[in-house]
């Protein structure tokens, strides 16, 4: 008698999303905004020292 389950070559999509719509979701929509200013403030405190260096 043949079986109902479907067969194991059967493709199902990965529960978790890959590509852009990663960075979609709720820990990384506010993941995000703290890398980029996390690089402004880092980016201001190295000209702001090579401002005063060369000054």
């Amino acid at each position: 008698m043949a079986s109902h389950d479907p067969p194991a070559t059967t493709y199902a999509p990965p529960d978790a999303p890959s590509g852009v719509a990663l960075f979609l979701t709720i820990p990384y929509a506010f993941f995000l905004p703290e890398l980029f200013f996390a690089f402004l403030t880092t980016l201001l405190y190295i000209l702001h020292a090579f401002s005063i260096y060369y000054h």
